[in-house]
C-alpha cells in the first residue's frame, strides 16, 4: 500500500489545483460579469439624463455645466493654437482634462461621461480586490463589489460631469496597493499607488497632500510581518512618492508644501465652513458661524459630531427641502438599515483584521475627518462622502458575512453574490 501512497497524494495534489484554478477563474469571470453590468446600467442612466435633460432641467448638478462651459473655452483655445496656463493642472486639472477630450473629441459632454461611468466601473474592480486582500473571503469580497456597483450615489455621481468619479476610482486604487503592499511587495501596486496619487493632485490638492501624511502610517503600523519587510514596503512606497513630489518642487515627501500649506490652517478651514454652508437648501446650520473650530471643547465635540452624524447619514429627515434630496432619501433610508453590520464589521476590522485590513479604517475615516472638518453643506457632503464609502461599505460586508443573516444576506444567497 505504501508504493501508492506517494501517487495518491500526487492525485489529490492535481485534483486540488484544477478546482483552485476553476474557481479562479469562475471568479474573474463573475467579476467581468458584474462590471459589464455595472457600466451598462450607468450608460443607462447617462442616455436617459441626455434624451430628457434631466441634468439641466431639474438642477441635477449645476457644478457639471460649469465644467463643461470651462473645457469648451480651453478646447476653442487650443484649436487656435493659443496657450493655456489657467487653470492649473494641479487641484483644477479637471477642467483641463475636460478640455482636452473635447478638443479631441469635440465638444460633447457625453466623452466626460463615458468616461467617468467607466472609472466608476473599475472602481468595482478595486474595491473587490481590496476587500478580498483585506479580509481574505470572498463573500466579503463580492458583498463589497456588489455594493460599489449598484450603491445609488456611486451610479447617479458617475453619470454627470464631475471629477468625483476619479476621486473615488482614485481613493479606492489607493487603498487597495496599500492592501497589497502590507501583504507583498509587488511593482504593480507601487504603480497603482501612483497614480492614484497622480489623479489626487489634478483634481483635490489637499487629499493629495494628506495621503502623503498617511502612507506610513497605512503601511506600518499593526502590520504583522517582520519590521524589516514592513520597512521594505514602506521604502518602495516612499521612493515612489519622493519622485512625484520633487518633480513638482514639493520637496522631499511634499513636507515642504504641507508645511505651507493653508489646508491645513484653522482659519482657512473656518472660512470653507463659513462660504459652503452659507447658501442654498443643503446648508446644515442656520449661521455656520456659530460651529466654527476653536471656540471651545464643547463646541468642538458638537461640531464633529453633527458633522459625523450628516457625513453617513447625509440628509435632515426632519425636513426634506429640495428635489435632490428626496432623490437621495432611498439611499439614507438604506444605509441606516446596515448601520448595526457598520458598527459589527468596523470593530471587527480593528480587533480581528488589522493586519490585513488597517488601510481601510486609516482612509475610510481620514476622508471622514477632512470632509466633516471643513463642510457645512449637505450637497456638497453627500457628494463628497462617496471616496469613503467603498471601505465602509467593505466593513459592511464583513458585518453581514459574520452573522450570515438578514435581507442583504438573503438577497446575496438567491442570486449567488455569496455562498
Amino acid at each position: 500500500m505504501s508504493v501508492f501512497n506517494p501517487m495518491l497524494e500526487n492525485a489529490k495534489h492535481a485534483v486540488s489545483a484544477r478546482a483552485h484554478l476553476l474557481r479562479g477563474r469562475s471568479e474573474r469571470l463573475w467579476l467581468v460579469k458584474l462590471m459589464l453590468l455595472a457600466w451598462a446600467v450607468r450608460l443607462a442612466v447617462v442616455l436617459v439624463f441626455n434624451a430628457t435633460g434631466a441634468i439641466r432641467s431639474l438642477g441635477l448638478s449645476s457644478d457639471s455645466f460649469y465644467y463643461d462651459r470651462i473645457g469648451k473655452i480651453i478646447a476653442e483655445k487650443l484649436r487656435y493654437g493659443m496657450a493655456v496656463t489657467s487653470p492649473p493642472w494641479i487641484d483644477d486639472g479637471w477642467f483641463r482634462f475636460t478640455g482636452l477630450i473635447y478638443y479631441w473629441l469635440g465638444d460633447s459632454s457625453f466623452w466626460i461621461q463615458l468616461i467617468n461611468i467607466t472609472l466608476s466601473t473599475l472602481t468595482v474592480l478595486f474595491a473587490y480586490i481590496m476587500a478580498f486582500k483585506a479580509y481574505r473571503d470572498r463573500n466579503i469580497a463580492r458583498l463589497t463589489a456588489v455594493f460599489v456597483a449598484f450603491f445609488p450615489s456611486f451610479i447617479y455621481w458617475s453619470c454627470m460631469m464631475l471629477k468625483d468619479p476619479a476621486g473615488l476610482a482614485a481613493i479606492t486604487m489607493i487603498t487597495a496597493a496599500l492592501v497589497s503592499l502590507r501583504q507583498r511587495v509587488q511593482p504593480q501596486w507601487i504603480l497603482f499607488l501612483a497614480v492614484g496619487l497622480l489623479i489626487y493632485l489634478g483634481i483635490r490638492q489637499y487629499l493629495f497632500l494628506v495621503i502623503l501624511l498617511l502612507i506610513p502610517v497605512a503601511l506600518v503600523l499593526f502590520s504583522s510581518h517582520r519590521l524589516t519587510s514592513s520597512l521594505g514596503s514602506l521604502a518602495l512606497a516612499l521612493g515612489a512618492v519622493s519622485v512625484i513630489t520633487h518633480q513638482l518642487g514639493y520637496g522631499f515627501l511634499g513636507l515642504e508644501e504641507i508645511g505651507k500649506s493653508h489646508y491645513f490652517d484653522v482659519e482657512y478651514i473656518n472660512s470653507t465652513r463659513v462660504n459652503i454652508g452659507d447658501h442654498g437648501s443643503g446648508a446644515i446650520f442656520e449661521n455656520p458661524e456659530d460651529v466654527l473650530w476653536g471656540r471651545g471643547a464643547w463646541e468642538n465635540l458638537k461640531a464633529a459630531g453633527i458633522a459625523v452624524y450628516f457625513f453617513f447619514v447625509s440628509l435632515d429627515l426632519t425636513e426634506i427641502r429640495s428635489l435632490r434630496q428626496i432623490m437621495a432619501l432611498p439611499e439614507v433610508l438604506l444605509f441606516l438599515s446596515v448601520v448595526p453590520a457598520l458598527f459589527r464589521g468596523t470593530w471587527l476590522t480593528f480587533k480581528q483584521y488589522r493586519s490585513t485590513a488597517w488601510p481601510l479604517l486609516v482612509f475610510g475615516f481620514a476622508v471622514v475627518a477632512v470632509y466633516g472638518s471643513a463642510t457645512t453643506n449637505l450637497g456638497a457632503l453627500f457628494r463628497w462622502r462617496m471616496q469613503a464609502l467603498p471601505m465602509f461599505l467593505s466593513m459592511i460586508a464583513l458585518g453581514i458575512v459574520t452573522v450570515r443573516r438578514g435581507w442583504i444576506w438573503d438577497l446575496g444567497k438567491r442570486f449567488g453574490v455569496v455562498r
